[in-house]
């Protein structure tokens, strides 16, 4: 499985082809002025959500068709992540608290509690932030239009409609899954792959991975029980997954958890 990253670029060396509809520019670092942060033709309450800002710099996450008007600005450091991440991310936050888009479900907030107090240079950090403002329903326009946005790209809807298929245990195999989506067999590798960084298949394991651990040191349930409800062999079989991919035995997971 490959790993989640940013791609850096110095300065404002990125180029417009690396700026594709299925990237974002992921984040800007400068010391230029507060309300001097968006260049001319960009409307910034629609097309960038700011993430932190520490001493001088401020960090900001641009996206839409305005992100190739932006991109010749001076900056000190800026970046690119695949919009699929943001796509896979979202739709799983979307299955799990089952909320739409409304600006009424989230909540009031004073204008510092949007920003984190510091910049994200790694994706996992960028992800963490971006799961808590989600879960905490800040009242964050800029974060809600971000939200709208991905929604309407394919990658999120092809994100969605594999989880769903998850959910409800209908993976089948890639075909059926390929034909039932409406593309061929090798477009819907491709588009997988562009996406999200891997195959269907993969992304499947590792969703099948995550709701394992989920299940091991949230539930109460038994190995063998979670081992079975989760498509493994055995509960063998579970234990030489987890302890391949983690270091330790699943019940060795559950007791750290039960320490914390």
């Amino acid at each position: 499985m490959n790993a989640k990253r940013i791609k850096w670029y110095p300065g404002n060396e990125i180029s417009r082809r690396q700026l594709s509809e299925n990237f974002l520019l992921c984040v800007s670092l400068g010391t230029e002025n507060q309300l001097n942060k968006c260049p001319k033709n960009v409307r910034c309450e629609d097309h960038i959500w700011t993430i932190g800002e520490q001493g001088r710099f401020s960090q900001h996450l641009v996206y839409g068709r305005q992100i190739r008007d932006y991109h010749q600005q001076s900056r000190i450091l800026t970046g690119t992540v695949n919009i699929g991440y943001f796509s896979e991310l979202l739709a799983f936050l979307d299955a799990a608290y089952q909320v739409c888009s409304d600006v009424n479900t989230y909540r009031n907030s004073d204008a510092q509690n949007k920003h984190n107090g510091n910049v994200c240079l790694r994706y996992s950090e960028l992800e963490q932030l971006f799961i808590i403002r989600y879960i905490r329903r800040i009242d964050d326009i800029d974060f809600i239009s971000l939200c709208e946005f991905i929604r309407q790209q394919e990658s999120y809807i092809l994100a969605n409609y594999l989880i769903e298929n998850y959910i409800n245990n209908d993976i089948g195999n890639v075909t059926n899954l390929s034909e039932r989506y409406g593309l061929s067999y090798s477009n819907f590798r491709k588009k997988t792959q562009l996406y999200f960084g891997d195959t269907v298949k993969t992304r499947m394991q590792a969703w099948r991975l995550t709701k394992t651990m989920l299940d091991i040191v949230e539930t109460k349930e038994s190995l063998t029980h979670i081992a079975m409800n989760n498509g493994f062999s055995s509960q063998s079989h579970l234990n030489q997954v987890i302890l391949s991919s983690f270091g330790m035995t699943p019940s060795s997971l559950r007791k750290i958890n039960e320490k914390l």
